[in-house]
């Protein structure tokens, strides 16, 4: 999660194997959160940053402030059972 300060939370989340998969706010955030971890995923949530280049479209993003976040999605890592 955001303000982890661990050395994989340094690593920009899209060379660490995850993807993005949705962007919004509260209560959705959790409810999104939730349901893939549900679904076996990794979660890691990180702050919205808005593209320079992003043009008009910008306004209801900047309206919504800090709130706006990220969720990354990535397979869980299944580790091999100890026989």
């Amino acid at each position: 999660m955001a303000g982890d300060a661990s050395p994989a939370a340094l690593i920009p989340p899209e060379r660490a194997g995850w993807e993005a998969r949705y962007v919004g706010s509260e209560p959705r955030l959790s409810e999104v959160a939730g349901l893939y971890r549900e679904l076996g995923f990794e979660v890691r949530i990180e702050p919205y940053v808005l593209p320079p280049d992003c043009g008009e479209c910008k306004t209801c993003l900047e309206s919504a402030g800090e709130g706006m976040r990220v969720v990354y999605v990535r397979k869980t890592e299944k580790k091999p059972e100890q026989a």
